[in-house]
């Protein structure tokens, strides 16, 4: 397994303070929207042991989900492998897409991987953990966010 650390992103609304706040996850219009995902953050938080976990990406993926016209925040972090539990985004995303029901039931190892050697994952990282690593956050106004996103990574050495 891969040790050197990661660099990761996690966005959230510009009002939320990732250094500041304890993450309220009824705060996310996911966790509000979603009666699935209610169900699945509580059994990850279970097996994670902590419901203070970020949901994020790899910095070097191809694209990034920004909604147009909404302010966020984007959140840069380099962790250490250790910290991270590899999520299936497509196993994620059938889940949040199926019934409560079959939440409650699946087998998280459906869900969870053992690395990141898949293309195809986000990373869940425990907040006390990620604000070690912080190292950026970056406000983005929606359009053309990716671009500027990707504009600051390109001309900056992550300090």
């Amino acid at each position: 397994m891969d040790c050197r650390p990661l660099d990761l992103v996690s966005w959230h609304a510009s009002e939320y303070s990732l250094l500041d706040d304890d993450l309220d996850w009824a705060r996310s219009s996911y966790y509000r929207d979603f009666e699935t995902i209610r169900v699945l953050y509580s059994r990850l938080s279970a097996r994670v042991g902590t419901k203070q976990m970020l949901w994020c990406e790899k910095v070097a993926r191809s694209e990034w989900h920004v909604f147009p016209g909404t302010p966020m925040i984007a959140w840069f972090f380099r962790v250490s492998p250790e910290y991270v539990t590899w999520i299936n985004k497509s196993r994620w995303s059938e889940l949040v897409h199926s019934t409560t029901e079959v939440c409650r039931r699946v087998d998280l190892t459906d869900l969870i991987l053992l690395d990141q050697v898949y293309v195809d994952v986000s990373a869940l990282v425990t907040l006390s953990v990620a604000r070690r690593g912080f190292w950026k956050s970056v406000s983005v106004r929606g359009d053309g966010a990716t671009y500027a996103a990707r504009e600051l990574l390109a001309h900056d050495d992550g300090k």
